[in-house]
């Protein structure tokens, strides 16, 4: 059910941009199963059931 939610876009689920962040998917499971859970117990359960990777953005600016 979780994975079915998470296999669409971001914006699907009303979020800016096309990546997943912990704290969109703690929102996605707030909303959708009506279940507050910690961002590293969500992260623990994408990387045991999912196969989900962690992933950092670069914190430099794009503009010169």
């Amino acid at each position: 059910m979780l994975e079915e939610k998470l296999g669409k876009a971001p914006a699907v689920h009303g979020f800016d941009g096309q990546r997943w962040a912990l704290v969109r998917v703690q929102m996605v499971i707030r909303r959708r199963l009506r279940v507050s859970l910690p961002v590293t117990t969500v992260w623990r359960l994408l990387k045991r059931h999912g196969g989900w990777s962690w992933q950092a953005l670069a914190r430099r600016a794009l503009e010169p």
